[in-house]
């Protein structure tokens, strides 16, 4: 769907069925999960937009994620949640083109009313999963087998490796 977004709770997405992680490994898998979604954006031809508690100081994006993903941070005292509702009501139409991901109940409602879809971290962790499966039958089935190979290699009269 052309111009569709999905607004990510980031902390919410990252954190969900972990807890809490210490600071190195929240890095790490922040990075780690950024880089997943950067896959999902680029076959499914959305942006994601990340949105994260901040610190105390000033509003911040990331200064160079990867193509297809935004990382917003709130200003502290302001919270995620409330940057995620902020975005929401800046769209035009959300109901059309946006999908927010959180288990965050309060805030599921919210967007819910505002008529945006909604899925929680486990569903959309799901649906990436099954992507990424499809994705991998998809390149098995267009790769060539080793028989394959040598009949083309053949067909054109080239040397077989």
């Amino acid at each position: 769907m052309a111009g569709a977004k999905i607004i990510v709770d980031g902390y919410n997405f990252l954190l969900a069925g972990t807890g809490t992680l210490p600071t190195e490994e929240l890095w790490q898998s922040r990075k780690l999960v950024v880089n997943r979604l950067s896959s999902y954006a680029a076959m499914k031809k959305v942006k994601i937009v990340m949105v994260f508690d901040g610190r105390q100081g000033r509003y911040e994006s990331a200064p160079n994620p990867p193509r297809g993903i935004s990382l917003l941070f709130s200003c502290y005292p302001e919270s995620a949640d409330a940057l995620i509702k902020k975005l929401v009501e800046k769209e035009k139409q959300p109901a059309r083109h946006v999908t927010v991901v959180t288990s965050d109940r309060a805030i599921a409602a919210y967007v819910k009313s505002c008529g945006c879809t909604h899925l929680s971290t486990e569903e959309f962790r799901g649906k990436m999963a099954g992507e990424s499966m499809r994705a991998d039958e998809e390149q098995k089935r267009s790769s060539l087998s080793r028989a394959e190979l040598n009949e083309w290699l053949d067909l054109f009269g080239e040397k077989k490796p």
